[in-house]
């Protein structure tokens, strides 16, 4: 008789604790709150960001030095860059370089008369080409110019460094266009190679070179490799 009477006690209480357990659960249709432990990570385009990144460290200044090889040989020159507009650029430049006649060869048979010096002084602009199709680390373009050409010579009869010193200068003008690109996506720095075609004619009867050979034409192409630093 005690045995039957503690399993019905035993029963009835754990009929009571089922029934807790299922009036403490969530009843259905009730809406689920986030809790304060829950995180969501978001994805986002980082496209923002980096064009906020180019635009802050956008430098409109550019100057730096220039090397090319002509026709005559090896010349330096130097740059400054100014953007003016969206993928257009207007340019200074001021080359140095040498000059001699097609069939001058420095041969013990030719007689030297002046050693000639070509340094044109051009302004000129850049269109940027395919801005939007290349990247900044590529970025091509056609340039054009024109300005005065200074024409140096020295009496070749003379010691190079002794004849330096008195120069005979006279003045042209003339011009160029060219393609090119700029490489890198470093905003502190421009790398840049072209090629250019340099008109510059000279008025008759022109400057000797060698006895009897007088050069009335100073054109020519020219490959130019160009490192500057922006600001």
């Amino acid at each position: 008789m005690m045995r039957f009477r503690f399993l019905h006690i035993a029963f009835l209480l754990a009929v009571l604790f089922s029934s807790a357990i299922s009036f403490a659960q969530t009843p259905m249709g009730t809406p689920k709150t986030n809790s304060p432990k829950d995180t969501a990570i978001i994805f986002q385009s980082p496209r923002p960001l980096l064009e906020d990144n180019t635009t802050s460290n956008a430098l409109n200044n550019s100057a730096g030095f220039s090397g090319l090889v002509n026709d005559y040989g090896f010349g330096l020159g130097l740059y400054y860059r100014r953007n003016l507009f969206t993928d257009v650029s207007g340019l200074i430049t001021f080359d140095f370089g040498t000059a001699k006649g097609p069939k001058e060869f420095g041969l013990s048979d030719e007689i030297k008369i002046n050693r000639i010096y070509v340094m044109p002084l051009f302004a000129s602009l850049q269109y940027r080409i395919l801005s939007n199709a290349l990247g900044e680390g590529l970025r091509p373009y056609v340039t054009a110019g024109a300005g005065p050409a200074f024409i140096a010579t020295t009496d070749a009869s003379q010691d190079f460094f002794p004849a330096l010193l008195h120069p005979r200068f006279t003045t042209t003008f003339g011009g160029f266009f060219g393609v090119g690109a700029n490489f890198g996506s470093d905003p502190k720095t421009t790398f840049g190679a072209s090629i250019k075609y340099y008109i510059i004619p000279y008025r008759s009867p022109g400057v000797e070179s060698t006895q009897g050979l007088f050069l009335t034409d100073f054109s020519g192409a020219s490959l130019t490799v160009s490192y500057g630093f922006n600001f």
